[in-house]
Protein backbone atom coordinates (compact mmCIF):
# COMPACT_ATOMS: atom_id res chain seq x y z
CA UNK A 1 0.00 0.00 0.00
CA UNK A 2 1.20 3.63 -0.88
CA UNK A 3 1.79 5.59 1.72
CA UNK A 4 -0.61 8.37 0.46
CA UNK A 5 -3.49 5.49 0.40
CA UNK A 6 -2.29 4.68 4.03
CA UNK A 7 -2.63 8.16 5.55
CA UNK A 8 -6.01 8.76 3.34
CA UNK A 9 -7.25 5.76 5.10
CA UNK A 10 -6.57 6.87 8.58
CA UNK A 11 -8.02 10.14 7.79
CA UNK A 12 -11.02 8.41 6.44
CA UNK A 13 -11.94 6.81 10.15
CA UNK A 14 -10.96 10.35 11.58
CA UNK A 15 -13.23 11.80 9.43
CA UNK A 16 -15.71 8.73 9.83
CA UNK A 17 -15.31 9.58 13.74
CA UNK A 18 -16.32 13.19 12.97
CA UNK A 19 -18.99 12.14 10.60
CA UNK A 20 -20.81 9.55 12.91
CA UNK A 21 -19.84 11.86 16.40
CA UNK A 22 -20.60 14.78 14.79
CA UNK A 23 -24.58 14.03 14.66
CA UNK A 24 -23.98 12.96 18.31
CA UNK A 25 -21.80 15.64 19.51
CA UNK A 26 -24.64 18.16 17.85
CA UNK A 27 -27.35 15.88 20.05
CA UNK A 28 -26.36 15.95 22.67
CA UNK A 29 -25.26 19.50 23.26
CA UNK A 30 -28.77 20.68 21.56
CA UNK A 31 -30.92 18.11 24.19
CA UNK A 32 -28.90 18.76 27.12
CA UNK A 33 -27.84 22.69 26.89
CA UNK A 34 -30.03 25.71 26.34
CA UNK A 35 -29.54 27.73 23.66
CA UNK A 36 -28.29 30.39 26.03
CA UNK A 37 -25.61 27.99 27.37
CA UNK A 38 -24.91 26.76 23.39
CA UNK A 39 -24.24 30.20 23.04
CA UNK A 40 -20.93 29.84 25.64
CA UNK A 41 -20.72 26.98 24.19
CA UNK A 42 -19.68 27.90 20.60
CA UNK A 43 -18.03 30.82 21.70
CA UNK A 44 -16.10 28.74 23.78
CA UNK A 45 -14.65 26.59 20.69
CA UNK A 46 -13.63 30.29 19.19
CA UNK A 47 -11.48 30.71 22.17
CA UNK A 48 -9.80 27.39 21.36
CA UNK A 49 -9.00 28.09 17.53
CA UNK A 50 -7.97 31.81 19.05
CA UNK A 51 -4.18 29.99 19.20
CA UNK A 52 -4.35 30.93 15.60
CA UNK A 53 -3.81 34.39 16.37
CA UNK A 54 -1.00 33.59 18.93
CA UNK A 55 0.71 31.11 15.84
CA UNK A 56 0.27 33.45 13.36
CA UNK A 57 1.23 30.53 10.76
CA UNK A 58 4.39 29.21 12.31
CA UNK A 59 2.88 25.43 12.38
CA UNK A 60 2.67 25.60 8.47
CA UNK A 61 6.10 27.26 8.19
CA UNK A 62 7.70 24.76 9.81
CA UNK A 63 5.97 21.73 7.99
CA UNK A 64 6.89 23.02 4.96
CA UNK A 65 10.80 23.91 6.37
CA UNK A 66 10.61 20.09 7.77
CA UNK A 67 9.53 18.81 4.74
CA UNK A 68 11.91 21.04 2.45
CA UNK A 69 14.95 19.55 5.03
CA UNK A 70 13.76 16.24 5.11
CA UNK A 71 16.16 13.90 3.28
CA UNK A 72 16.40 10.13 4.17
CA UNK A 73 18.52 8.04 2.12
CA UNK A 74 18.03 4.11 0.88
CA UNK A 75 17.84 2.69 4.51
CA UNK A 76 15.43 5.26 5.91
CA UNK A 77 18.65 7.48 7.98
CA UNK A 78 18.53 11.20 7.45
CA UNK A 79 21.94 12.92 6.05
CA UNK A 80 24.10 15.21 8.48
CA UNK A 81 22.81 18.20 6.74
CA UNK A 82 18.94 17.56 7.30
CA UNK A 83 20.12 16.11 10.97
CA UNK A 84 21.06 19.41 11.94
CA UNK A 85 18.43 21.49 9.80
CA UNK A 86 15.84 19.18 11.46
CA UNK A 87 17.29 19.71 15.42
CA UNK A 88 17.22 23.15 14.77
CA UNK A 89 14.06 23.55 13.89
CA UNK A 90 12.84 21.53 16.77
CA UNK A 91 14.89 23.30 19.53
CA UNK A 92 13.00 26.63 17.71
CA UNK A 93 9.36 24.87 17.43
CA UNK A 94 10.14 24.16 21.47
CA UNK A 95 10.68 27.48 22.52
CA UNK A 96 8.37 29.01 20.45
CA UNK A 97 4.85 27.29 21.19
CA UNK A 98 6.01 27.31 25.22
CA UNK A 99 6.22 30.74 24.63
CA UNK A 100 3.25 31.39 22.93
CA UNK A 101 1.22 28.82 25.15
CA UNK A 102 2.83 31.26 28.46
CA UNK A 103 1.49 34.66 25.85
CA UNK A 104 -2.20 33.02 25.56
CA UNK A 105 -2.65 32.78 28.85
CA UNK A 106 -1.52 35.84 30.07
CA UNK A 107 -3.99 37.68 27.30
CA UNK A 108 -6.67 35.86 27.03
CA UNK A 109 -7.67 35.46 30.83
CA UNK A 110 -8.34 39.10 30.84
CA UNK A 111 -9.52 39.22 27.39
CA UNK A 112 -12.03 36.92 28.36
CA UNK A 113 -13.65 38.50 31.26
CA UNK A 114 -13.76 41.48 29.13
CA UNK A 115 -15.42 39.67 26.49
CA UNK A 116 -18.25 38.20 28.33
CA UNK A 117 -18.40 41.57 30.39
CA UNK A 118 -21.92 42.68 29.52
CA UNK A 119 -23.64 39.14 30.11
CA UNK A 120 -26.23 39.52 32.51
CA UNK A 121 -27.74 35.68 32.56
CA UNK A 122 -27.54 32.96 34.86
CA UNK A 123 -25.09 31.09 32.91
CA UNK A 124 -21.73 29.63 35.38
CA UNK A 125 -18.59 29.84 32.94
CA UNK A 126 -16.20 31.25 35.11
CA UNK A 127 -14.62 28.36 35.71
CA UNK A 128 -15.00 26.29 32.37
CA UNK A 129 -13.39 29.44 30.93
CA UNK A 130 -10.72 29.01 32.81
CA UNK A 131 -9.97 25.74 32.64
CA UNK A 132 -10.57 25.60 28.83
CA UNK A 133 -7.73 28.36 28.36
CA UNK A 134 -5.44 26.65 30.29
CA UNK A 135 -6.58 23.28 28.00
CA UNK A 136 -6.09 25.29 25.30
CA UNK A 137 -2.34 26.34 26.37
CA UNK A 138 -1.41 22.74 26.62
CA UNK A 139 -2.96 21.99 23.04
CA UNK A 140 -0.78 24.81 21.93
CA UNK A 141 2.43 22.79 23.40
CA UNK A 142 1.76 19.55 21.67
CA UNK A 143 1.81 21.54 18.59
CA UNK A 144 5.51 21.19 18.97
CA UNK A 145 5.21 17.18 18.42
CA UNK A 146 2.56 17.84 15.59
CA UNK A 147 4.72 19.79 13.21
CA UNK A 148 7.73 17.47 14.13
CA UNK A 149 5.92 14.28 12.65
CA UNK A 150 3.85 15.71 10.06
CA UNK A 151 7.13 17.78 8.70
CA UNK A 152 9.42 14.93 9.36
CA UNK A 153 7.43 12.61 7.10
CA UNK A 154 6.26 10.60 10.17
CA UNK A 155 2.36 11.21 8.97
CA UNK A 156 1.48 7.53 9.54
CA UNK A 157 2.09 7.89 13.62
CA UNK A 158 0.96 11.73 13.66
CA UNK A 159 -2.67 10.17 11.92
CA UNK A 160 -2.71 7.41 14.50
CA UNK A 161 -2.07 9.51 17.22
CA UNK A 162 -5.10 12.39 15.79
CA UNK A 163 -7.16 9.09 15.23
CA UNK A 164 -7.07 7.75 19.04
CA UNK A 165 -7.19 11.22 20.35
CA UNK A 166 -10.63 12.33 17.83
CA UNK A 167 -12.00 9.08 19.61
CA UNK A 168 -10.85 10.05 22.89
CA UNK A 169 -12.26 13.08 22.59
CA UNK A 170 -16.03 12.32 21.76
CA UNK A 171 -16.39 10.00 23.65
CA UNK A 172 -15.32 12.08 26.49
CA UNK A 173 -17.54 14.77 25.50
CA UNK A 174 -20.59 12.92 24.98
CA UNK A 175 -20.08 11.44 28.62
CA UNK A 176 -19.35 14.32 30.17
CA UNK A 177 -22.34 16.41 28.43
CA UNK A 178 -25.22 13.24 29.77
CA UNK A 179 -23.11 13.82 33.33
CA UNK A 180 -24.57 17.27 33.37
CA UNK A 181 -20.77 18.50 33.20
CA UNK A 182 -22.07 21.24 30.92
CA UNK A 183 -19.47 23.81 29.75
CA UNK A 184 -16.84 22.12 32.10
CA UNK A 185 -17.17 19.36 29.33
CA UNK A 186 -15.18 20.84 26.75
CA UNK A 187 -11.88 21.72 28.68
CA UNK A 188 -11.89 17.98 30.06
CA UNK A 189 -12.81 16.01 27.15
CA UNK A 190 -9.70 18.52 25.16
CA UNK A 191 -7.10 17.64 28.35
CA UNK A 192 -8.27 13.68 27.93
CA UNK A 193 -7.77 14.17 24.15
CA UNK A 194 -4.33 16.01 24.09
CA UNK A 195 -3.30 13.15 27.13
CA UNK A 196 -3.76 10.35 24.45
CA UNK A 197 -2.40 11.64 21.55
CA UNK A 198 1.00 12.01 23.63
CA UNK A 199 1.34 8.72 24.94
CA UNK A 200 0.27 7.48 21.47
CA UNK A 201 2.98 9.33 19.98
CA UNK A 202 5.40 7.89 22.88
CA UNK A 203 4.07 4.25 21.96
CA UNK A 204 5.65 4.74 19.05
CA UNK A 205 8.83 6.86 20.05
CA UNK A 206 11.48 4.24 18.49
CA UNK A 207 10.02 4.72 14.95
CA UNK A 208 10.07 8.49 15.22
CA UNK A 209 13.58 9.67 15.81
CA UNK A 210 13.30 12.41 18.76
CA UNK A 211 17.19 11.44 18.87
CA UNK A 212 17.75 14.25 16.28
CA UNK A 213 18.00 16.86 18.70
CA UNK A 214 21.14 15.72 19.79
CA UNK A 215 22.25 16.75 16.28
CA UNK A 216 21.70 20.53 16.68
CA UNK A 217 24.91 22.03 17.24
CA UNK A 218 25.39 26.27 17.01
CA UNK A 219 21.52 26.63 17.61
CA UNK A 220 21.03 30.86 17.65
CA UNK A 221 17.10 31.39 17.93
CA UNK A 222 17.62 34.29 15.82
CA UNK A 223 19.15 32.76 13.21
CA UNK A 224 17.03 30.23 13.07
CA UNK A 225 13.67 33.25 13.26
CA UNK A 226 15.71 35.04 10.45
CA UNK A 227 15.54 32.06 8.24
CA UNK A 228 11.63 31.55 8.51
CA UNK A 229 10.71 35.03 8.73
CA UNK A 230 10.46 35.59 4.59
CA UNK A 231 7.89 32.81 4.79
CA UNK A 232 6.30 33.52 8.35
CA UNK A 233 5.51 37.08 7.70
CA UNK A 234 3.43 36.73 4.73
CA UNK A 235 2.13 33.56 6.10
CA UNK A 236 1.14 35.59 9.75
CA UNK A 237 -1.03 38.17 7.78
CA UNK A 238 -3.23 35.45 6.59
CA UNK A 239 -3.38 33.40 9.24
CA UNK A 240 -4.38 36.21 11.31
CA UNK A 241 -7.07 37.61 9.75
CA UNK A 242 -7.72 33.67 8.67
CA UNK A 243 -8.82 33.65 12.38
CA UNK A 244 -11.74 36.50 12.26
CA UNK A 245 -13.11 35.11 8.38
CA UNK A 246 -13.77 31.32 10.25
CA UNK A 247 -14.43 32.48 13.79
CA UNK A 248 -16.12 35.87 13.54
CA UNK A 249 -19.86 35.09 12.90
CA UNK A 250 -20.51 33.22 15.93
CA UNK A 251 -17.87 35.88 17.86
CA UNK A 252 -20.26 38.89 16.73
CA UNK A 253 -23.34 37.23 16.93
CA UNK A 254 -22.99 37.11 20.68
CA UNK A 255 -22.65 40.51 20.86
CA UNK A 256 -24.87 41.55 18.52
CA UNK A 257 -27.96 39.25 19.03
CA UNK A 258 -27.43 37.82 22.28
CA UNK A 259 -26.53 34.62 23.82
CA UNK A 260 -29.77 32.04 21.91
CA UNK A 261 -29.28 33.62 18.16
CA UNK A 262 -25.56 33.06 18.64
CA UNK A 263 -26.18 29.34 19.75
CA UNK A 264 -28.15 29.06 16.41
CA UNK A 265 -25.38 30.34 14.04
CA UNK A 266 -22.60 28.87 16.04
CA UNK A 267 -25.02 25.02 15.33
CA UNK A 268 -25.43 25.40 11.71
CA UNK A 269 -21.56 27.07 11.55
CA UNK A 270 -20.46 24.05 13.55
CA UNK A 271 -22.00 21.99 10.89
CA UNK A 272 -20.78 23.70 7.60
CA UNK A 273 -17.17 24.01 9.22
CA UNK A 274 -17.32 19.87 10.85
CA UNK A 275 -18.42 19.42 7.06
CA UNK A 276 -15.63 20.98 5.47
CA UNK A 277 -13.27 19.81 7.94
CA UNK A 278 -13.99 16.26 7.09
CA UNK A 279 -13.68 16.81 3.27
CA UNK A 280 -10.23 18.60 3.73
CA UNK A 281 -8.89 15.95 5.99
CA UNK A 282 -8.25 14.09 3.01
CA UNK A 283 -6.03 16.56 0.75
CA UNK A 284 -4.94 18.60 3.75
CA UNK A 285 -3.06 15.84 5.27
CA UNK A 286 -0.79 15.17 2.04
CA UNK A 287 0.45 18.49 2.14
CA UNK A 288 4.32 17.83 3.75
CA UNK A 289 4.58 14.63 1.20
CA UNK A 290 3.22 16.73 -1.26
CA UNK A 291 6.15 19.48 -0.31
CA UNK A 292 8.47 16.58 -0.11
CA UNK A 293 7.78 15.32 -3.22
CA UNK A 294 8.71 19.22 -4.82
CA UNK A 295 11.97 19.25 -2.62
CA UNK A 296 12.66 16.46 -4.16
CA UNK A 297 12.55 17.30 -7.81
CA UNK A 298 9.62 14.77 -7.92
CA UNK A 299 6.91 17.70 -9.35
CA UNK A 300 4.69 15.51 -11.84
CA UNK A 301 3.73 12.97 -8.46
CA UNK A 302 2.83 15.67 -6.01
CA UNK A 303 0.48 16.94 -8.65
CA UNK A 304 -1.11 13.54 -9.15
CA UNK A 305 -1.58 13.26 -5.43
CA UNK A 306 -2.84 16.65 -5.22
CA UNK A 307 -5.66 16.35 -7.99
CA UNK A 308 -6.80 12.75 -6.30
CA UNK A 309 -7.66 13.87 -3.26
CA UNK A 310 -8.56 17.13 -3.89
CA UNK A 311 -11.40 15.62 -6.11
CA UNK A 312 -12.35 13.17 -3.41
CA UNK A 313 -12.65 15.88 -0.68
CA UNK A 314 -14.86 18.09 -2.78
CA UNK A 315 -17.11 14.71 -3.46
CA UNK A 316 -17.29 14.07 -0.48
CA UNK A 317 -17.93 17.66 0.91
CA UNK A 318 -20.76 18.15 -1.55
CA UNK A 319 -22.48 15.14 -0.85
CA UNK A 320 -22.35 15.78 3.30
CA UNK A 321 -24.16 18.73 2.35
CA UNK A 322 -26.53 17.52 0.53
CA UNK A 323 -27.90 14.54 3.11
CA UNK A 324 -27.97 17.58 6.09
CA UNK A 325 -30.57 19.76 3.39
CA UNK A 326 -32.47 16.81 3.01
CA UNK A 327 -32.80 16.52 6.58
CA UNK A 328 -33.64 20.00 6.86
CA UNK A 329 -36.33 20.02 4.25
CA UNK A 330 -37.96 16.59 5.07
CA UNK A 331 -37.69 16.23 8.93
CA UNK A 332 -38.08 19.77 9.91
CA UNK A 333 -40.95 18.43 12.81
CA UNK A 334 -37.40 17.44 15.06
CA UNK A 335 -36.42 19.59 17.73
CA UNK A 336 -32.43 19.31 16.37
CA UNK A 337 -33.66 20.95 13.13
CA UNK A 338 -35.65 24.04 14.47
CA UNK A 339 -32.64 24.75 15.94
CA UNK A 340 -30.91 25.09 12.98
CA UNK A 341 -30.43 28.66 10.18
CA UNK A 342 -33.35 28.56 7.89
CA UNK A 343 -33.23 26.27 4.75
CA UNK A 344 -31.94 28.97 2.49
CA UNK A 345 -29.52 30.53 4.98
CA UNK A 346 -28.49 27.26 5.37
CA UNK A 347 -27.81 26.40 1.53
CA UNK A 348 -25.87 29.42 0.91
CA UNK A 349 -23.72 28.68 3.57
CA UNK A 350 -22.91 25.42 2.60
CA UNK A 351 -22.10 26.83 -1.09
CA UNK A 352 -19.59 29.26 0.84
CA UNK A 353 -17.60 26.43 2.15
CA UNK A 354 -17.81 24.65 -0.97
CA UNK A 355 -15.71 27.56 -2.39
CA UNK A 356 -13.66 27.77 0.21
CA UNK A 357 -12.72 24.04 0.25
CA UNK A 358 -11.63 24.59 -3.67
CA UNK A 359 -9.73 27.79 -2.78
CA UNK A 360 -8.19 26.20 -0.19
CA UNK A 361 -7.07 23.30 -1.48
CA UNK A 362 -5.55 25.04 -4.87
CA UNK A 363 -3.41 27.36 -2.43
CA UNK A 364 -2.40 24.72 0.20
CA UNK A 365 -0.70 23.32 -3.17
CA UNK A 366 1.05 26.78 -4.17
CA UNK A 367 2.24 26.65 -0.28
CA UNK A 368 3.89 23.66 -0.77
CA UNK A 369 6.42 25.74 -3.46
CA UNK A 370 7.39 27.65 0.47
CA UNK A 371 4.75 30.52 -1.41
CA UNK A 372 2.29 32.02 0.52
CA UNK A 373 -0.49 33.23 -2.46
CA UNK A 374 -1.81 35.81 -0.36
CA UNK A 375 0.85 38.12 0.42
CA UNK A 376 3.64 39.38 -1.78
CA UNK A 377 4.67 38.70 -4.99
CA UNK A 378 5.21 36.63 -7.46
CA UNK A 379 4.90 35.94 -11.06
CA UNK A 380 1.89 33.49 -12.06
CA UNK A 381 3.05 32.77 -15.00
CA UNK A 382 6.20 31.19 -14.08
CA UNK A 383 5.03 28.96 -11.31
CA UNK A 384 2.51 27.68 -13.37
CA UNK A 385 4.82 26.98 -15.88
CA UNK A 386 6.75 25.11 -13.26
CA UNK A 387 3.77 23.13 -12.27
CA UNK A 388 2.38 21.74 -15.66
CA UNK A 389 5.86 21.60 -17.51
CA UNK A 390 7.80 19.54 -14.96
Amino acid sequence: MKKTDHIAILSLFTSLIRVLGGPITILMVSSHLSLEEMGFYYTFFSFIVMTQLFEVGIGFVLKQFYSHDCKYDDQGALSKKSLIKSSKLFIFSCQWYIGLAIIYLVLLIPFSKFYYFNYEGNIEFEGPLLLLLVVTSLKLVSNIIDTYLDGMQKQIILQKARLFSSITMSLSLWLLISLDYQLYSIGLSLFLSIQVFVLVVLYYKKNIGFKIIKAGVNYSFLEQFREIFPLLSRSSLVWFFGYFFWNGFTLLGFHLYGASIAGQIGFSIAMAKGGYDVANSFSVNQRTIIANKIANDKLREAIEIFFKYSIFSLSVLFFGYLIIISVKVYLSEFEIVSKMLDTQNLITLFFFYIFILVMTSVNNFVRSFKIEPFVGFFNPIKISTRVLLP
